[in-house]
């Protein structure tokens, strides 16, 4: 009944991105309150690198996913 939200990285080499979700899928059409969005050209750590840049940064647009679910909860 708790409810849960998982950011998966498109291009992750540690956790098996499809075949999560595919579980995660099963388990919402089950009933379970759970959200997951999988962000494009990122690697485990929602991890990209701008362009010219050779330093990684978490993807800008997993903080405002995280903030729209975070708020969304707290208005249920």
């Amino acid at each position: 009944d708790i409810p849960g939200f998982w950011m998966f990285g498109s291009d992750d080499n540690s956790v098996p991105t499809r075949r999560s979700v595919i579980a995660l899928d099963s388990m919402i059409v089950s009933g379970r309150p759970y959200t997951h969005v999988t962000l494009a050209g990122t690697g485990h750590l929602l991890s990209q690198r701008e362009p010219g840049s050779l330093l990684p940064s978490v993807a800008p647009a997993s903080w405002k996913l995280l903030t729209e679910w975070l708020l969304a909860q707290a208005n249920r």
